[in-house]
């Protein structure tokens, strides 16, 4: 007889620990963001116990799945590595100095009027700062193409120039046109809708994966033993910045259990 049998009207015990970790929602360039964060911390140690090993393990190659995914919809490399590498530095420049100059004005006390639209402005280009010019070529050509096109759609190119950006904006579009001659991006189309369904189901399988591994990384860390907890907070610090991050709005989706 089993226990249960035994005794019929002691509840069940329910404890899934997914419970106990928040993650974030992300879209697939952000899950290859913060994946790639969190796998670089992991690489950084000399030492993994084989408890966390083998959730990294799985989470690398879930989290190479899908940026082979990604990429594969986008077509090959470009076939000039040192052409693109020129232009995708130009184009990191060009972003971060948008970002810089919005970041100025929004320090202003939200009473100006010009601090507010600023505030506005920064929220809707980065609301993940500059991590997207972080991410493989073809990648950040989409989220910046994505960005400027919401300029162009969202009418944001007139409070830009009411704040004095034209030239920055200017210099962006130019970079952005030598970025996508250089990677061969001038007859880009959106992807079909068969490719969403493997991209959907790669997404879900790297964010259970990657809940995973943050499990795992937690669950290692013992509070009498202080170099459990360190290890824990030096393989999960990407995670907590990007918890700290506005929530982006778009196609996100929330990390399924594992």
């Amino acid at each position: 007889m089993t226990a249960r049998e035994r005794f019929p009207f002691v509840m069940p015990r329910i404890f899934d620990p997914n419970d106990l970790v928040a993650m974030p929602r992300l879209d697939a360039n952000g899950a290859l963001e913060l994946g790639a964060s969190l796998i670089a911390c992991a690489r950084a140690e000399t030492r993994l116990p084989s408890f966390i090993l083998h959730g990294l393990e799985e989470f690398v190659t879930e989290h190479r799945n899908l940026e082979h995914i990604l990429e594969e919809r986008l077509g090959p490399p470009p076939p000039d590595g040192y052409r693109a590498r020129r232009a995708d530095i130009l184009e990191d420049s060009h972003w971060a100095a948008l970002h810089d100059w919005l970041l100025a004005w929004t320090r202003l006390p939200i009473s100006f009027p010009e601090a507010f639209s600023a505030r506005r402005l920064f929220e809707n280009l980065f609301p993940e700062g500059l991590t997207f010019t972080q991410l493989p070529y073809k990648l950040e050509w989409q989220e910046a193409e994505e960005r400027l096109r919401r300029i162009e759609r969202d009418g944001l190119e007139n409070e830009i120039a009411k704040l004095g950006g034209t030239t920055f904006l200017r210099a962006l579009r130019e970079a952005h046109q030598a970025y996508s001659e250089a990677l061969g991006m001038g007859g880009f189309k959106p992807a079909p809708p068969r490719y969403e369904i493997p991209k959907r189901k790669s997404l879900e399988a790297t964010c259970a994966s990657m809940r995973r591994y943050v499990l795992r990384a937690l669950g290692h860390a013992d509070e009498a033993e202080p170099e459990t907890t360190a290890l824990a907070e030096r393989l999960l610090r990407p995670l907590h910045e990007w918890n700290a991050r506005p929530i982006p709005t778009g196609n996100t989706v929330m990390p399924p259990r594992a």
